[in-house]
């Protein structure tokens, strides 16, 4: 981690760069720690720990336009995975890099979108036959609400887009969190929870049946996707 010089950089900046070392999602408690370890004399522009702290919260909500506090002639910096004030929070940029649109893809490299909707297909179908046509955790069956998730984004790895160790198949909602990074898995296959407040949400509201894949999933190749994984989300397992 880089420690960087304070002199003129503004609080907007500072907040940035705690949220891209957290890999782009945080709580609040974490994005204050990573502002201090990133710009460790902060707090001394501040007569205490609250004002600095009431700073990253303003400037957090201020740049959101999930946030009352939001004006239009302010950057829609930030949004809020759950619970704005003491929640989690992430980094629209990163949100965005993930979600560059599959045509920008495939005009960049001259595949079609019929191409990419055939391929898509058939990797969800093979996906969905090695997982029994259900999530792992939640055991939801409906075709409807799966998502043939990738491990490595389908734009980083071409190598590996149509490769099913590659893939997972999971609820709607766990998929989203997979994707950003708030739920990993470890080297056994256990999930793992970004933070406390990730695990608080899911123990309480999405009903988990299992809490780690199966040993029949954890092909030698699969686990070195999710290390990568755990990696780019910066998981310390």
């Amino acid at each position: 981690m880089e420690i960087k010089m304070e002199k003129s950089i503004n609080n907007k900046t500072k907040v940035i760069d705690a949220l891209k070392e957290l890999g782009g999602t945080g709580a609040l408690q974490e994005i204050y720690d990573a502002v201090e370890k990133i710009y460790p004399n902060t707090i001394e522009y501040y007569k205490n720990e609250e004002s600095y702290k009431a700073m990253i919260r303003d400037c957090l909500e201020s740049h959101s336009s999930d946030s009352e506090k939001f004006k239009s002639t302010k950057e829609d910096l930030f949004y809020i995975v759950f619970n704005k004030g003491d929640g989690i929070w992430g980094l629209r940029e990163y949100i965005e890099a993930h979600d560059i649109s599959s045509n920008e893809e495939l005009d960049t490299e001259g595949i079609s979108n019929s191409k990419y909707r055939k391929t898509q297909g058939k990797f969800r179908r093979e996906l969905l036959r090695v997982y029994n046509n259900k999530c792992p955790f939640t055991e939801i069956d409906a075709l409807s609400l799966l998502v043939a998730s990738h491990i490595n984004p389908w734009h980083c790895d071409e190598g590996a887009r149509n490769n099913t160790n590659n893939g997972i198949i999971l609820s709607i909602h766990l998929d989203k969190l997979f994707d950003i990074g708030l739920i990993s898995m470890s080297e056994d296959g256990q999930l793992l929870y970004k933070n406390d407040k990730v695990k608080t949400l899911i123990e309480k509201n999405f009903h988990l049946k299992n809490t780690s894949l199966d040993k029949k999933f954890l092909t030698e190749e699969r686990l070195q996707f999710l290390k990568s994984h755990r990696k780019r989300h910066k998981y310390s397992q």
